[in-house]
């Protein structure tokens, strides 16, 4: 996992408690090394760079259950040898939007305006795969949402990456039998999904680092929204599918750059406790 080539252990504990009441559970990772080790070992002493615990959220997580997710913590921290990690997520039904009279523009003491009421020219979507290590974006155009457009991305990006491991959502496009036989005939492939029915604001419950890289592609779709969609003015879908490949074209030229963790987790684990309990408090 540390992509030194020692073998690192993982540990799972779904009913530690870890100084807390209550079955929060942890999963705790020790990376090897060449020196000859006792036979006890305190996890406790587990400080960054010999390895790492991460601890469930709230009572009853049983976080631990599952010790894959430890790797899934360590893909965006040291990535296996020559292989990318890709964010991959889907923008589904993108209209294209055209205003019926043109909008006044901005000028002293007014602002901008669009007209109300607007005409739908059809709509399409958009599958994209975010670089992590790099922040480069591969995206493609297509008219539907479902397996074999995915499978169809997924070919588009074999052909220009070798060993490739990809974070992404529980959709069922995404687990369809026919992905599983494109998965089986491409072992250079391997998925990591994050849990069922989370979205990755609560990431720091369970795969915190794998659901934060999910949320670099999500984070992109919404640039993507904010600066070319929102009050974008398009005709027909040709005018909006090349508005979406220019801003991608442009992303990777000018802002591309590696995503680096830098929020405190127990932070955000305080943080997402605090919500929990003011939810509690209400019912």
């Amino acid at each position: 996992m540390s992509g030194d080539g020692f073998d690192d252990l993982v540990l799972g504990a779904p009913n530690g408690e870890s100084g807390n009441t209550g079955d929060f559970g942890q999963i705790s990772v020790i990376f090897g090394t060449d020196a000859a080790q006792d036979g006890a070992f305190d996890i406790d002493t587990l400080n960054g760079s010999n390895g790492f615990n991460v601890f469930g959220g709230r009572v009853g997580d049983e976080f631990g259950e599952d010790i894959a997710f430890g790797q899934d913590f360590n893909l965006y921290v040291a990535p296996p040898a020559h292989a990318v990690v890709l964010s991959i997520g889907e923008k589904s039904q993108i209209q294209a939007l055209d205003c019926t009279q043109p909008g006044l523009p901005l000028k002293i003491g007014r602002g901008a305006t669009l007209t109300q009421d607007y005409k739908r020219n059809g709509t399409t979507t958009l599958f994209a795969a975010l670089n992590v290590l790099e922040g480069t974006v591969i995206g493609q155009n297509m008219a539907r949402h479902r397996h074999q457009e995915f499978i169809r991305f997924l070919n588009q990006i074999e052909r220009d990456v070798q060993i490739i491991h990809v974070i992404l959502d529980n959709y069922a496009a995404h687990k369809h039998a026919k992905v599983r036989a494109w998965l089986v005939r491409h072992p250079r492939w391997t998925f990591h999904f994050i849990p069922t029915s989370s979205s990755w604001l609560n990431a720091p419950s369970r795969r915190m680092k794998a659901c934060a890289c999910l949320a670099v592609v999500e984070g992109f779709f919404a640039k993507l929204t904010r600066r070319r969609l929102k009050y974008g003015v398009f005709h027909s879908i040709v005018d909006l599918q090349a508005a979406i490949n220019h801003f991608i074209d442009e992303h990777n030229r000018t802002e591309a750059k590696p995503f680096n963790w830098t929020a405190d987790p127990d932070k955000i684990i305080a943080a997402r406790n605090r919500g929990f309990q003011r939810l509690d408090s209400i019912h």
